[in-house]
């Protein structure tokens, strides 16, 4: 057993929704418990072993089936984690459901404030999109600060959906950890010289 765990522990992998992935390598300590096993235990413990592992990856057989089952199941596996909740916006974003991305990146920011990439997802959702019509996303929409959205939606609302991307991206640059600041910053700056633009401004065509 403790050959088994530190041969494991030199590859463990820490990735999506908290959870160690090994399956590269695990089949070869695997191996040898197997041939340990063989050894010393009877017929029917063996046959109980491969009957409890037949049934557990026929189980878990549908969670492979695609993308959207697979960061779905991290989901239902992990309901408070905002990392699996950030990771099926994506896919539902890539499905075209951006209606379920926004609430999934919502959630996740309710679920861990400090966590930079669901409030920059949703900044470079809203950035690339026109106008918004707040009745589209209301659980969105009711946790935003009155003063955001009254200025946005009734002063500029033409470009509402900037006003939104720049709040989340100032969110995103001032969480406890920013994956990338320098980036993230020079979009910032980037989003507030368009706002700082005059409405009807033309800008010249790149030829």
């Amino acid at each position: 057993f403790l050959w088994f765990v530190a041969f494991n522990v030199l590859f463990l992998i820490w990735i999506t929704a908290n959870q160690f992935v090994l399956d590269r390598y695990t089949w070869i300590p695997a191996f040898g418990v197997c041939v340990i096993a063989a050894a010393f235990l009877p017929s029917w413990a063996y046959w109980l072993v491969v009957g409890i592992s037949l049934m557990r990856l026929w189980v878990h057989l549908p969670t492979y089936q695609n993308e959207f089952m697979f960061y779905f199941s991290n989901l239902m596996n992990f309901p408070t984690s905002e990392v699996a909740m950030g990771n099926l916006g994506v896919v539902y974003q890539e499905r075209g459901l951006i209606g379920c991305s926004i609430d999934n990146w919502f959630l996740g920011t309710q679920a861990n404030a400090e966590y930079d990439v669901c409030w920059y997802n949703l900044a470079s959702s809203f950035k690339g999109r026109g106008p918004v019509n707040p009745q589209y996303f209301p659980l969105l929409f009711n946790s935003l600060p009155p003063e955001l959205t009254s200025h946005a939606l009734n002063k500029d609302p033409m470009r509402s959906h900037l006003h939104l991307a720049r709040y989340f991206l100032v969110r995103a640059l001032t969480a406890r950890t920013c994956h990338f600041p320098k980036q993230w910053q020079t979009e910032l700056i980037q989003l507030e010289y368009e706002l700082l633009k005059p409405m009807g401004t033309i800008r010249p065509a790149k030829l």
